[in-house]
């Protein structure tokens, strides 16, 4: 009687008196296949679009691997033929070729492996209406830890199992109860980002919810821009201001009964109301004393001897009523070159400098144009 072959792993099955001489070659083998039926990892290469995993009678092969490995580079989905159509097999199967794999073993349903995807499969070995199943597409698991990757093609997980039993936003917020469609309410919130689209509001509401203060952008805007608050609160009466690259910061407010000072200000056409008032004030006197627009346009001196004046800081457009007070008979030199020149240019008296009063003052006015001061007297007081 010949030798058979078991059906599903073609593992040679010795006949009374059969090989003689060769028993232990064959057994050999036998065992190997056990071997890789057992515990046997086989790397497949794929190429194409095909492939044929052949199991064979009484020799090695690809077949009776128990993990199949596939690699390779297939031009596209790799369809992976489970051949002879009538053996029955169990498969571990790791996809690592870069394309899917479909089983098959015949016209009774397919298997398809997704790149970097593990499945257990088997074949029933049906013939032509064969079938293979994927096991794990059915597995019950009272426990599962899962630490890191994503899950896929499920259906959405119930609340009640710690899901939210939605695949859409708007439902999920729906069925946590955290709010309706897309009006959601939340007790507090912290996110990185929040785009209003499309001109709505951000509003504030009172304590009923009844009122709100709404913050709206305008309904076109050139170019996007960031207004950045400042680092601390302002004081009373300040207000926020911008530095024009969207710095904001706190600034104090002039109101109408506010008094401010006008350094460094420049008034386009103002319009004033009312009487203008500002201090007098009063030149120490010294034999080289200023006369500084900055002190105020009315200053008076009282000499107590003959003196130079000076004009450093007289700036063109500036102008000064002065108003000396002599008393002595003493005289004003203003040939100093601060005033222009060789000095201050009169415009009156025929052009020499007033002489002083003995008593009261002599009021003079000094006005500079051109980098020259000029003077001119205007009367006694």
């Amino acid at each position: 009687m010949a030798s058979t072959y078991t059906a599903n792993s073609g593992i040679e099955l010795i006949a009374n008196g059969e090989q003689s001489g060769t028993w232990g070659t064959t057994t050999n083998t036998n065992l190997s296949i056990i071997d890789r039926l057992v515990n046997g990892v086989g790397a497949i290469t794929l190429s194409g679009t095909t492939h044929t995993l052949t199991t064979s009678d009484g020799v090695l092969s690809d077949g009776q691997f128990a993990v199949l490995v596939f690699g390779g580079s297939p031009s596209g989905t790799n369809t992976v033929t489970i051949s002879p159509n009538d053996g029955q097999h169990l498969y571990i199967v790791r996809n690592s070729s870069g394309q899917s794999v479909v089983l098959t073993q015949g016209s009774g349903g397919n298997v398809t492996v997704a790149n970097g995807d593990t499945k257990i499969v088997y074949s029933d070995g049906a013939g032509a209406g064969a079938a293979v199943v994927d096991l794990t597409a059915d597995f019950a698991m009272s426990s599962v830890n899962i630490t890191g990757g994503s899950i896929t093609g499920i259906t959405d997980l119930a609340v009640a199992d710690g899901g939210t039993g939605a695949s859409n936003a708007s439902t999920a917020r729906t069925n946590l109860g955290v709010g309706t469609g897309d009006s959601p309410t939340f007790a507090a919130v912290s996110v990185g980002q929040v785009d209003i689209t499309a001109e709505g509001d951000l509003r504030l509401q009172d304590t009923t919810g009844g009122q709100y203060i709404a913050l709206q952008a305008p309904g076109m805007i050139s170019t996007s821009f960031t207004l950045t608050l400042p680092a601390s609160d302002g004081t009373n009466d300040q207000a926020l201001v911008t530095n024009g690259s969207g710095q904001l910061s706190f600034l104090s407010i002039v109101t109408a009964n506010d008094p401010d000072t006008l350094t460094n200000k420049t008034l386009v056409d103002p319009v004033i109301t009312g009487a203008i008032l500002e201090d007098i004030f009063s030149i120490t006197d010294a034999p080289a004393f200023e006369i500084d627009p900055g002190n105020g346009t009315i200053q008076l001196i009282a000499l107590g001897a003959s003196r130079t004046p000076k004009a450093t800081n007289f700036a063109n457009g500036e102008s000064v009523t002065f108003m000396v007070d002599d008393g002595s008979a003493y005289t004003l030199t203003w040939t100093d070159a601060t005033f222009g020149g060789t000095g201050v240019v009169w415009k009156t008296d025929g052009g020499t400098a007033p002489t002083l009063n003995t008593t009261g003052y002599t009021i003079m006015v000094l006005f500079k144009v051109g980098g020259q001061v000029y003077g001119a007297r205007v009367g006694d007081a």
